[in-house]
């Protein structure tokens, strides 16, 4: 009957071999964010053209964009918030 160690004062160490720090590249934030950035700026127009006019266009409840909205705002902050320096680190499963 084989004992595995447990080493309760440093589980960093056992995670070390099997995780590695969550960084996002440099090119994947910018591009994410210029897309992020455009679908917000629809949004923004299309309601203030909607609010000039309310018969021409279609209502931005009816088409979505306060969803559209919220989740652009969302890729943002995930992609620029820096988990690496929090200390979030993807490890393995089963691997």
């Amino acid at each position: 009957m084989s004992h595995q160690e447990t080493n309760y004062e440093s589980p960093e160490e056992e995670l070390e071999p099997s995780s590695k720090k969550f960084d996002i590249p440099q090119w994947l934030k910018w591009a994410t964010s210029a897309g992020s950035v455009a679908l917000i700026v629809f949004c923004v127009a299309y309601t203030n053209r909607y609010m000039a006019s309310l018969q021409e266009y279609a209502s931005p409840n009816e088409l979505g964009l306060s969803s559209i909205f919220l989740f652009s705002i969302s890729v943002l902050l995930l992609v620029w918030i820096p988990w690496s320096k929090l200390g979030i680190r993807i490890s393995k499963i089963g691997g």
